[in-house]
């Protein structure tokens, strides 16, 4: 059963759309934000995202495979066993923490304001080195596993969906294809269960692909 507070989030992304709808930068209804190269340096994929319109208003989506999510937990691990299992090291790797420094921009004579944040990150000379063998430990033992998973939260303009699905995206018939996936997932015409049934990423796919990764994670914009 909808709410009022569901019904009114539905009428002010319908009206954003409305308002500012820029169907030139869509293509078959899906907003393509990459550019993919003809040819892949590797077979895997990490992350993408794109939009579409479905009942007259936006959905942003932020897609990452499983590997990503197997990445993210490796490399959060090992720095929290770096930096908090060792206090000294912690101490003197304070400074790891992004040191922020404002930028300004001039207005007239004696004014200014700030326009942006500068961030700098350094870490004692044996930081990398600790932090890239822990990993490698890691890898070797952990038993974290990844499944499929979707959420979908509302803004005041549009819907976002963050989905976590083992797909590859490589170019722009492959964003049609998750989107119509995902569209399908919104309507609850199917669930993830339905379509990735017993799929689990684990340590045996990290391993299996370690030769592919780190070859194709740059994205290049579209100009709109």
């Amino acid at each position: 059963m909808k709410t009022q507070q569901f019904e009114q989030k539905i009428k002010h992304a319908k009206l954003a759309h409305k308002n500012n709808c820029l169907q030139t930068c869509y293509k078959n209804g899906i907003l393509i934000r990459h550019v993919y190269p003809d040819q892949q340096q590797s077979p895997l994929s990490w992350w993408d995202d794109f939009g579409f319109i479905i009942n007259d208003y936006r959905v942003s989506v932020a897609w990452s495979h499983p590997r990503q999510a197997f990445r993210y937990f490796i490399e959060a691990e090992a720095i929290d066993m770096v930096l908090k299992n060792d206090l000294e090291f912690a101490k003197r790797n304070a400074n790891i923490e992004a040191i922020q420094k404002p930028i300004y921009k001039k207005l007239g004579r004696s004014r200014k304001k700030v326009k942006g944040f500068e961030y700098n990150v350094l870490p004692d000379d044996d930081y990398v080195v600790r932090l890239k063998k822990v990993k490698r430990d890691i890898e070797a033992s952990t038993e974290f596993t990844v499944l499929p998973s979707f959420d979908i939260r509302w803004t005041n303009k549009s819907r976002i969906v963050f989905a976590c699905i083992p797909m590859e995206i490589h170019h722009e018939d492959d964003v049609i294809l998750l989107a119509s996936v995902i569209k399908r997932l919104i309507k609850r015409e199917v669930s993830l269960q339905d379509i990735f049934s017993g799929y689990r990423y684990t340590r045996c796919d990290w391993e299996s692909e370690n030769e592919h990764r780190g070859l194709n994670e740059f994205h290049v914009h579209r100009i709109s």
